[in-house]
């Protein structure tokens, strides 16, 4: 269940878990195209599989969703003509991503949660991470990728979200006037030594 895996039961449902799900939400977040193609699928139809308070929240949700699409031609086109950094944040993965010692051991211990956060990072580096510093991700790395990608669920899928899960370089320094330094502040934590259940701090310096 979802405080076995140390995730919040009440943001279960909407949860993303499959790398398919991970790379879809990127294709939908930054495309209109996407949308153009899925609605021309299936439309805003209400699956007729919903109960009645189901179906209400599906309205309200599709309501805010609509919205979203509307304006994503013109987001597409200031990140065409704009220079852009990122790095995740916990939102990014899941609520709460390593916010304590006691989050870690429930997450990282349980299989299901911690394919959930690898399939996570791996999403992230095909659409961020790479684009941000492709000199910090080598070459042997991105021919892991493509093999999943073309291969998901195979056991080196399984191997290289474990290599992930340990990747320390998700960090970066573009070297503009001033330098834009970006931090990441979800691996590099240090745990609270007062208790496992105290949050967790940002670790500065070379790890």
């Amino acid at each position: 269940g979802a405080h076995e895996t140390g995730f919040h039961l009440g943001f279960s449902q909407n949860h993303l878990i499959s790398l398919a799900e991970v790379l879809g939400m990127y294709l939908l977040v930054w495309s209109p195209e996407s949308w153009d193609w899925l609605l021309s699928e299936q439309g805003w139809s209400v699956p007729s599989h919903l109960t009645a308070k189901q179906q209400t929240d599906f309205l309200e949700q599709q309501g805010v969703i609509q919205a979203f699409v509307q304006g994503l031609p013109q987001v597409r086109r200031a990140l065409a003509h704009l220079p852009v950094a990122m790095i995740f944040d916990d939102h990014d993965v899941t609520d709460d991503w390593n916010l304590t010692a006691a989050w870690e051991q429930a997450a990282y211990n349980h299989d299901f949660s911690s394919r959930i956060i690898g399939n996570a990072l791996l999403g992230y580096l095909i659409c961020q991470g790479w684009g941000n510093c492709p000199e910090d991700f080598s070459k042997e790395l991105m021919q892991d990728v493509q093999l999943v990608l073309a291969k998901p669920g195979c056991e080196e899928h399984d191997d290289l979200l474990r290599r992930l899960l340990h990747f320390s370089k998700w960090h970066y320094v573009w070297p503009t006037e001033p330098a834009l330094v970006v931090l990441d502040t979800r691996t590099h934590r240090w745990r609270s030594e007062v208790s496992l259940e105290k949050p967790s701090g940002l670790w500065i310096g070379k790890r």
